[in-house]
């Protein structure tokens, strides 16, 4: 599957950044899944408008991996629907069980709920 970039992640990115990136396209690509890049810096309430355009495409979100230098390469875990919130969130992590993701998709849209770096969650 294709690797998939929003905007432009990568705007001031150093070369020692961008080589760890260009590592982690390779791994993700290898595994024939659908690979969104994270940008450098983001928060709870950021849109994330290709995770939400890749499962309306039929996606299954275990085929969806998200990457960043911060986060590392996120794979899907589990799904729960928030009734608050009127939407699925979606919990992806990273090799050691350390790193958490959260997002949250309505159908329509795709946002952030939180990030837990490793070492925050026991």
């Amino acid at each position: 599957m294709p690797y998939r970039e929003a905007g432009d992640p990568n705007a001031g990115v150093s070369e020692t950044t961008a080589k760890a990136l260009e590592k982690m396209e390779k791994e993700i690509a290898a595994e024939d899944k659908v690979s969104i890049q994270l940008p450098e810096y983001f928060r709870a309430g950021d849109p994330i408008p290709l995770f939400a355009d890749t499962l309306n495409g039929n996606t299954d979100p275990k085929d969806i991996v998200f990457y960043s230098k911060k986060t590392g390469i996120l794979k899907y875990q589990d799904q729960i629907y928030n009734s608050y919130r009127q939407s699925k969130v979606y919990t992806y992590i990273d090799k050691e069980n350390s790193g958490h993701l959260l997002l949250a998709c309505n159908g329509e849209t795709a946002e952030i709920v939180t990030y837990y770096p490793p070492g925050a969650i026991d």
